[in-house]
Parts: C-alpha cells; sequence; structure tokens
C-alpha cells in the first residue's frame, strides 16, 4: 500500500461507498494479517533473502517493520493510522542497490498478501482484486533501482532448469498447487464444463507446453491458450488475482524444484507475455 493520497487515487477506480478499510476489517482483522506478512516474506524460500534478521538496508526490528508494515496499510486503504516511514522509492533505495529484488520476489511478495487476506477473511474477491491493484500500483516504486540483471544465457532454459526431471517434477508441482490454493481451486475443480482431461492428461499437457516454450524436445499438441481458456473465460472468467497466483505458483514450484533466480525471471516474463490470451478484458 502507498501513502493515502495515492491509495485514493489507486481505490477511485472501484464504486464502492464503504473503504478498503472498512470492508477489510478495520484493525482487528487487518493487524494481524500484517504481523503475518512480515513472518511470511521471512520464510518464503523465494523472499527469504531480503527479508534477513539484519541488514545494511535495514535496522529496524521485525515488531518496528510489522508496524510500519500495518499503518502503511492503514493509510493506502482508508484506515485512521497515518505511515510515518520513508516513501517506497526512499524506503527501497539502498536494498535495490545492494541486492535487487527479482520479478518472483515481488510477485511473491504480493501474494502473501493476497494469501494471508484469504486466510484473515480481510475482505472477499473484490478487496482482493483491489489490493492487487494498488500493489501493482507500487511496483515502479518499489523496484525504482531496478530489477536484478543476469548475464546473457548461452543455454537453453530446458537445459538449464534441469531438462526433463526438473520440468516433470515442476509440471506435477504446479497442477497440485492450482488445485489446492483457495486463490485459484475454483479454476480447476475435478470434474469442470470447460475441461473433460483427467490430472494426469492435464499434467502431461502442462510439461509437453512448458517443454515446448523453453527449448525442450517434446511438442506441445494441445489447443493454443485462446482456445484453451474460452470455456472457462465463458463461464467463470480468470481474475488479476488468480492469474497472479498461478504464476507465483510456478516461482514455487520452480524454486523447490532447485532452478535459479534468473531461470525463474525468464518464465516469469514468459507467462505473462501469455496474459492476455488467458485474463479476460486484458489486453
Amino acid at each position: 500500500m502507498r501513502q493515502q493520497p495515492v491509495g485514493k487515487s489507486t481505490m477511485a477506480c472501484f464504486s464502492t461507498e464503504a473503504s478498503l478499510w472498512t470492508r477489510m476489517g478495520e484493525e482487528a482483522l487487518i493487524r494481524p494479517m500484517c504481523n503475518d506478512l512480515y513472518d511470511r516474506h521471512a520464510s518464503d524460500p523465494i523472499t527469504k533473502e531480503w527479508f534477513p534478521s539484519t541488514s545494511s538496508w535495514n535496522q529496524r526490528t521485525a515488531d518496528e517493520v510489522k508496524e510500519n508494515v500495518f499503518t502503511f496499510f492503514s493509510s493506502g486503504i482508508g484506515g485512521p493510522h497515518e505511515y510515518k516511514g520513508g516513501d517506497m522509492v526512499e524506503a527501497h533505495k539502498k536494498m535495490g542497490a545492494e541486492k535487487p529484488i527479482t520479478e518472483a520476489a515481488f510477485t511473491a511478495i504480493c501474494y502473501h498478501v493476497l494469501e494471508k487476506m484469504q486466510l484473515h477473511g480481510t475482505g472477499g474477491s473484490q478487496e482482493q482484486e483491489e489490493v492487487l491493484a494498488i500493489l501493482m500500483s507500487l511496483r515502479d516504486d518499489v523496484l525504482s533501482m531496478g530489477t536484478k540483471q543476469f548475464p546473457e544465457a548461452t543455454e537453453s532454459l530446458w537445459v538449464r532448469m534441469g531438462e526433463e526431471p526438473a520440468v516433470k517434477a515442476i509440471a506435477a508441482d504446479l497442477y497440485e498447487l492450482h488445485t489446492t490454493d483457495p486463490l485459484t481451486a475454483a479454476w480447476f475443480p475435478a470434474d469442470s464444463p470447460w475441461n473433460q482431461r483427467t490430472p494426469e492428461e492435464v499434467g502431461a499437457l502442462v510439461f509437453t507446453f512448458f517443454s515446448a516454450g523453453i527449448g525442450g524436445p517434446h511438442e506441445y499438441e494441445g489447443r493454443d491458450m485462446i482456445e484453451t481458456h474460452k470455456g472457462m473465460l465463458e463461464k467463470k472468467p480468470i481474475t488479476e488475482v488468480a492469474f497472479h497466483a498461478v504464476v507465483f505458483h510456478a516461482m514455487t514450484a520452480m524454486k523447490k524444484n532447485g532452478v535459479g533466480e534468473q531461470e525463474m525471471d525468464e518464465v516469469h516474463a514468459i507467462l505473462h507475455s501469455l496474459k492476455s490470451q488467458v485474463v479476460q478484458g486484458v489486453e
């Protein structure tokens, strides 16, 4: 969240009378959620390197950081608590210079907020969409020093990701994450009108799709992304939150299976290049 004027500007595109602060349950629900966020950031293998117990870019205690997160959240969604910390550019300037944030890490940080909203019951799907929009509006400020840059690769993504054993494991983990995450499970029911394939068949298609897209030897023989998601879009349009969660799942599965930061960010870019073919209303 941003300081209040920006938060209000972002929220203006949503036509509701009550503030996000009120709809998310006010302090009783939002403070515990914010406290959980720091612990989630510090424990997720994708983000924990940016949240060590001590660092040159942050001299605050965990409790002080949690309080800043809470007041920042409050000031950005219409709450009564004033944020007195630095703005996003200044707050992340030293971190960005010493340890540039990856695209995968920023995606994970945003996902953690959505995950904790779901867990703590701080609003429903509309509030999740609004909060994600605010978080994405802060991206340029958080990444003002730029994202982490990597040397030019000399081998294909397929090779660098570990070839068939690793990619098959990633594909299997992806389906499991999609079907069990409350933010995405509704699009992956066991029996749906838009998909009549078994989990094994879906997993095989995910694997060959990955292979075809990252320089592997296996040819994808399924439908293109628009045709694949056409029935789903007609019956249950994919939301920004669901798409964000799906991308996070890919980052999580890759990290679990030993894939490096450079490869994760490359896959992140590929997935976002497909967004207009998957999410309704995105050009």
